[in-house]
C-alpha cells in the first residue's frame, strides 16, 4: 500500500489530465465522510508505475463495495506491454484483498480514453465484468489554456464572449476570498439550481464536509459572482496536477440577465493560466446524439462548449463482480427501488 502524500500526488499529478479524485486530499475528504480508504501502487525499483486510491461504499446487510474512481491510474510513457503488464498487477492485487475482505464487486472508472479500451479487456480477462450507469461523467470538456486570453476569447462561440463583455459592463464582480458568506450563499444558490433545473445535489452536509476538508492550500477554491452588493453565482473549483476542474456551479434565480455563470467561468480560465495549468475541465457534457431526441444536458453542454475547447470520452463504469449471487440480488433490489 502507498503511505505517503507526496509520493501519491506527485506521481498522478504529472500524468497528463491529472486526476484529482485519485489525489491523496480527495481520499482524506473520502474518509471524513466517511468512507474507508486504501491507496495502491505498482513498482519497479523505485519507481511507480501504476496507483489506484479505493473508497469503500457499505451496502445493506453488512455488503459493501470498493469504487475506483478515474482510476487506476497508470505512467503514461509506459511501453504498451508493461503499461497492461502494472494494471493487471494492480487489479490483480486490489482483488486479492478485496475477496478477502468481502467485497462485493470492484467498480472501476478508469480515466482512458476510448483508445484505451483494449488494454481494459487485456487488464480485466477472465473476470466477470458488466458496464454499468457512469458515476463520474463518460464525455467532458476540456479546455488547453496555454494559448494567449485574446486567442481564448477568440476561439469563444461569439455568444459566449458577448455575455462574458455583458456581464463586465453591468458591474459583475468575481472574487474567490472565502468567508461564512460565501459559504451559505453556495448552499443557497445550489438548492435554487437544483430546484429550478430538476437537478439532484448532494446535501448540505456533505458540500460543508469537502469545504471543511479541501479548502485551503489552493486546491479547492471557491469563486463567487457579485451583482450589487449580493452574490448570485458561485462555483467550487480544484486546482490539482495539470488541471483546473470545475466541480459544482450554482446559480440564483434573480437577475439571470447580467450572465454571472459566463464571466464566473472566464475568470476561473484566467486563475487557470496564471497558476501555470495546462488544462481546464468544465466536466461533464451530453454524448453525441440525434437532435431530435433532446438530452437534459444539452443546456449545460451548449454552456460549456461555447468556451471553446474539445470532448474527452472515457471508458465508462464497470462492476468487477467478485460475488456473483449477492451482486445479483444487490441488482435486483436497485431495479425495484427505481420503480
Amino acid at each position: 500500500m502507498m503511505d505517503k502524500q507526496s509520493e501519491l500526488d506527485e506521481f498522478v499529478g504529472l500524468q497528463a489530465g491529472s486526476q484529482f479524485l485519485q489525489s491523496w486530499r480527495w481520499g482524506e475528504f473520502q474518509r471524513a465522510v466517511p468512507r474507508p480508504v486504501q491507496r495502491w501502487g505498482v513498482y519497479h525499483g523505485e519507481r511507480i508505475l501504476g496507483a489506484a486510491q479505493v473508497f469503500e461504499h457499505r451496502l445493506p446487510l453488512g455488503k459493501k463495495y470498493w469504487y475506483v474512481p478515474r482510476g487506476p491510474v497508470l505512467d503514461e510513457s509506459l511501453p504498451p506491454d508493461q503499461y497492461r503488464g502494472a494494471a493487471r498487477l494492480l487489479v490483480e492485487t486490489i482483488v486479492a484483498y478485496a475477496e478477502k475482505s468481502n467485497v462485493m464487486f470492484l467498480k472501476l472508472e478508469p480515466a482512458w480514453e476510448k483508445i484505451g479500451e483494449t488494454v481494459f479487456k487485456a487488464v480485466t480477462h477472465g473476470w466477470q465484468i458488466k458496464k454499468v450507469d457512469q458515476v463520474q461523467p463518460t464525455h467532458t470538456w476540456i479546455l488547453d489554456v496555454g494559448p494567449t486570453e485574446e486567442q481564448l476569447l477568440a476561439a469563444m462561440h461569439p455568444k459566449a464572449r458577448y455575455n462574458i463583455k455583458l456581464a463586465e459592463r453591468k458591474g459583475v464582480h468575481i472574487r474567490s476570498v472565502e468567508t461564512i458568506n460565501d459559504f451559505d450563499a453556495f448552499l443557497s444558490l445550489t438548492a435554487q439550481t437544483a430546484r429550478r433545473d430538476g437537478i439532484t445535489t448532494h446535501s448540505h452536509d456533505y458540500y460543508r464536509t469537502m469545504h471543511r476538508t479541501l479548502a485551503g492550500k489552493n486546491f479547492l477554491r471557491l469563486f463567487s459572482a457579485e451583482y450589487e452588493g449580493k452574490i448570485i453565482a458561485s462555483n467550487m473549483v480544484v486546482f490539482f496536477g495539470d488541471t483546473v476542474t470545475y466541480l459544482h456551479g450554482s446559480s440564483g434565480d434573480a437577475r439571470r440577465e447580467v450572465m454571472a455563470p459566463h464571466l464566473l467561468q472566464w475568470h476561473q480560465i484566467q486563475e487557470a493560466k496564471k497558476g501555470g495549468y495546462a488544462k481546464y475541465d468544465f466536466g461533464g457534457v451530453a454524448p453525441a446524439h440525434d437532435q431530435d431526441s433532446p438530452h437534459p444536458w444539452d443546456g449545460i453542454t451548449r454552456f460549456k462548449q461555447g468556451f471553446g475547447g474539445h470532448g474527452v470520452s472515457f471508458l465508462g463504469a464497470f462492476d468487477l463482480i467478485l460475488d456473483p449471487v449477492w451482486y445479483t440480488i444487490y441488482k435486483m433490489a436497485q431495479k425495484a427501488i427505481i420503480r
